[in-house]
């Protein structure tokens, strides 16, 4: 594995803001797969933008975007296309979506690095971008040491120079790995490659790693100093035939920002709106997902970020936006609970056991649930409701006075509030039933919860347009 630009299935994420505008043509009658192609290649227009994989550590997941011509497993074995973490990219290319816990950091870099998917430039998101900057560099630039120089074994890192430009909040480090000691006993020219060494610019949101090859230095020369040189660069000098970074030796083997989530997602948002059929709404009368056409100017709207809790933005302008509420039910909630009631249950598991049969989600894409009716009103998408949960026929003769329409016997009464099925398929033991029903009334009771508040806070701000980010989420 070395990862420089132009290996193998290299992988991206444009985050800039020029050269964006998406196709909005395409032939209709080649379906969705075609717009999908159509839809990634405007984003990912470059060899070098393509040479990206990306993390978000959030509070109960680690969510990782790369991509590859299949997708890899957990466990390192090749599996078909999972139909809603997949997105056509170009050719054979697809860009899928891989969860792990929180807790398997370790793992998830073992996932990259094992099967080839780390690339040179790395986008770290989520709380645990900046409290895992360090760790996650220096795991990456040792195991890229240890694959070029041949060896079983870890050696130190040494910074012998670095530079800091405060424009661009970029720090560049050029790193010789050699042994803690030189031929005659000298010591080394720099300091070693600590998490002191990032900690020394706390405004860095990009660190460039230049890796030099390892020289015998003749006797005499170099001692330990207690600072690693390094000098900061403004506005003028940076990026120009001048800027100091062009004085630093070495190969760049590795590029990692972290970026503020909020940030990202609101981005995000701006591009999909400018992709044609990006927006879906799920239509109650017809039980189908259909596009919704985006009329400028789309603001205000709100939007809820589902993660492991769940933070709702205000849009009054590209941005221009504020957090106006959430919830602490959300992400973590729903794989907490279905931990402690299904034992050993993956993310990607819990959702597949969700899915009514036939129905997956599509990725790349916004909910757009602000025209449907409020939550409450209907069951799940599709009549595909819980047994274990308590719908409004159950209770009718009970709720004949609360005002509720006729139509809506299949609203959902209570969250597993069917008890006599619950028995009932406890004596059983049918374990996959029980398994399906359990992670539908999670999401269920879930997703109800972030509706209802959603619904509450665009009433309060006289907001007609909302949206829900993951879109998997309403599968």
């Amino acid at each position: 594995m070395q990862i420089s630009p132009g290996r193998g299935n290299n992988s991206g994420a444009n985050h800039g803001t020029d050269g964006l505008k998406a196709s909005q043509g395409g032939d209709p009658r080649k379906g969705r797969e075609q717009y999908n192609y159509e839809f990634a290649e405007s984003f990912f227009s470059s060899n070098d933008q393509l040479n990206t994989c990306a993390l978000d550590i959030g509070g109960t997941l680690i969510k990782v975007a790369y991509l590859s011509d299949h997708y890899v497993s957990g466990g390192g074995q090749q599996k078909g296309k999972t139909q809603f973490l997949s997105i056509k990219i170009r050719g054979s290319q697809n860009l899928y979506v891989h969860f792990f816990n929180v807790n398997e950091l370790n793992h998830t870099l073992a996932f990259l690095i094992k099967n080839g998917l780390m690339r040179q430039k790395i986008f770290l998101t989520g709380g645990g971008a900046h409290k895992f900057f360090f760790y996650i560099i220096d795991r990456i630039v040792k195991q890229e040491v240890i694959i070029r120089r041949g060896v079983s074994e870890e050696c130190p890192l040494w910074v012998s120079k670095c530079h800091h430009c405060e424009t661009t909040r970029t720090l560049s480090v050029e790193l010789h790995p050699r042994g803690s000691s030189l031929p005659g006993g000298h010591t080394h020219e720099g300091v070693p490659f600590t998490k002191a060494v990032l900690d020394s610019f706390p405004a860095c949101e990009t660190v460039r790693i230049y890796l030099v090859r390892e020289k015998v230095k003749q006797e005499g020369e170099g001692s330990l100093p207690s600072k690693a040189p390094y000098q900061r660069v403004d506005k003028s000098t940076d990026g120009g035939d001048n800027s100091p970074e062009k004085e630093l030796q070495g190969e760049l083997i590795l590029q990692c920002s972290r970026k503020d989530e909020m940030h990202c997602v609101m981005n995000g948002l701006y591009k999909l709106l400018s992709v044609k059929k990006s927006v879906v709404r799920y239509d109650l009368l017809i039980k189908k997902e259909v596009p919704v056409q985006v009329k400028l100017p789309y603001e205000p709207f709100i939007i809820a970020n589902i993660g492991s809790g769940i933070s709702i933005l205000l849009s009054n302008g590209h941005n221009k936006y504020r957090r106006i509420g959430g919830t602490a039910i959300g992400g973590g909630t729903l794989l907490g609970l279905a931990q402690m009631i299904l034992q050993k249950v993956s993310f990607e598991e819990l959702i597949r056991l969700a899915a009514p049969p036939g129905r997956h989600s599509s990725p790349g894409r916004l909910s757009s649930p602000g025209r449907h009716s409020p939550p409450g009103r209907h069951s799940s998408p599709g009549g595909h409701s819980s047994p274990l949960d308590l719908t409004l026929r159950h209770v009718r003769p009970d709720a004949a006075c609360t005002g509720a329409p006729p139509h809506a016997e299949h609203a959902l009464a209570a969250s597993f509030g069917h008890l006599s099925n619950i028995l009932k398929m406890k004596s059983v033991e049918d374990e996959k039933s029980i398994g399906q029903a359990v992670a539908r009334s999670l999401i269920t009771m879930v997703s109800f919860n972030i509706g209802y508040l959603l619904h509450l806070l665009a009433r309060i701000h006289g907001v007609r347009r909302w949206d829900v980010s993951p879109f998997f989420w309403l599968s």
